[in-house]
């Protein structure tokens, strides 16, 4: 379940010390009644004796003021210590809650495939230096449907290749390109495998081509199917799964979706996973847990991008590019706000790459993409902020990608 700090209750309200001047006051106040009262019965029984004259003047007063102080301070004492033993369990509370949240999967390897990626491009340098120098794959093009004047982008077909063919050939490149790491892998290291694909296709025929690839890859770890969509596996998976002998692979893909304009293809591929005792193995970058912004205001995209710093934890001011994806335009604002109470120098203009305009939406497979993107440009030793949603007003993510080995130190 997501970590939400707003669940945890407020510091317990510390009670108020009684202050010696208003009870010495009220002291004095029972003394001069009692006083008052003894001269009285005085007058009225003159036989009265001294002692008991004395009695009512000042011990009986001393006496009921001792009481009443008495009562007051172990009140007192009551309250504080419930205080104190209020605050140490929502103290453990919050560093549980804190603890869960700075959980964080490493990533081993990715794989990305996009309209900027030839076969030629094998390990994928030409894409990432079109992406580098913020080039546009997004274009006017007849789409999949024929239609002219349809603004998005395109994977490069292989002798116009059917779509069947072309995701197959997606799957099993992805695949080849991920296998090499699992290969460095015990064959006890299992495999939960998370497929997200949108296409015209039907999920019979999306099913078939991804188990005929895997069939045909040389991975060799036992493999489990999980269900779920978009960043909430990561959430869910942070907290559930905490066995470093199971690992994560993420395969999503949209391959000629129904409505194309403003979309873009895309097949990615993330291996993910706890830490590993295999000093061979390099880790590429470290996914943190995805903080969910409820509403798409200011204060709440500023709670939600605040607390997936604190999961590094790092400060805003460190943080000076993302990437931005499925968020309207009518967000910018708002974002650019939440960016600025974080004090994070990002201009959402020039530092926030926006996925969408570069490639289009890339449907379910949007946040992986930003994730696959975020996690190759940390290499330059510098932390990635992902904004992402899905086109509409349903709640947005803010998640961090980092460079293995990051000095949290302001």
């Amino acid at each position: 379940m997501p970590v939400n700090l707003k669940l945890i209750p407020s510091p317990a309200i510390k009670p108020v010390a009684p202050k010696w001047w208003v009870w010495l006051l009220m002291l004095l106040i029972m003394i001069i009644v009692g006083i008052n009262y003894a001269i009285m019965m005085k007058i009225a029984k003159p036989d009265m004796k001294n002692i008991i004259f004395w009695e009512n003047a000042l011990e009986l007063p001393f006496l009921g003021w001792a009481f009443l102080l008495f009562f007051r301070l172990a009140w007192f004492k009551g309250q504080s210590n419930a205080a104190i033993n209020s605050d140490r369990l929502r103290e453990k509370q919050l560093n549980r809650e804190i603890q869960r949240g700075q959980r964080c999967l490493n990533v081993y390897g990715l794989s990305l495939h996009t309209a900027f990626r030839t076969d030629t491009d094998t390990q994928g340098n030409l894409q990432w230096d079109a992406l580098g120098q913020k080039k546009a794959a997004l274009k006017t093009q007849p789409s999949w449907l024929g239609y002219r004047g349809v603004r998005h982008s395109r994977i490069k077909r292989n002798n116009e290749e059917a779509v069947e063919q072309l995701l197959k050939r997606g799957f099993a490149n992805v695949l080849g390109e991920l296998s090499p790491i699992l290969a460095m892998m015990s064959e006890e290291t299992s495999i939960a495998v998370l497929l997200e694909c949108e296409s015209h296709l039907n999920s019979h025929q999306i099913e078939s081509t991804f188990k005929q690839c895997w069939d045909d890859s040389s991975i060799a770890q036992p493999v489990t199917r999980i269900s779920g969509a978009g960043l909430g596996v990561i959430d869910q998976w942070l907290d559930q799964s905490s066995s470093e002998k199971t690992m994560l692979l993420v395969l999503a893909a949209q391959i000629e979706p129904g409505h194309p304009e403003g979309t873009s293809e895309a097949i990615v591929g993330l291996l993910l996973g706890h830490s590993l005792p295999m000093p061979n193995l390099p880790i590429l970058a470290r996914l943190h847990r995805p903080e969910q912004s409820y509403h798409t205001d200011v204060k709440d995209l500023e709670y939600a991008i605040a607390h997936s710093l604190k999961w590094i934890p790092i400060t805003g001011e460190r943080i000076e590019s993302g990437w931005l994806v499925g968020i309207h335009s009518e967000h910018n604002i708002a974002v650019a706000t939440a960016l600025k109470a974080v004090k994070s120098p990002i201009n959402i203009g020039q530092d926030l790459n926006n996925i969408d305009a570069i490639f289009g939406y890339p449907g379910c497979a949007a946040p992986w993409v930003a994730v696959a993107c975020a996690a190759q440009f940390c290499r330059n030793g510098k932390a990635q902020l992902i904004l992402s949603g899905n086109r509409t007003n349903a709640p947005l993510w803010a998640t961090m990608v980092s460079p293995e080995g990051l000095s949290t130190q302001s």
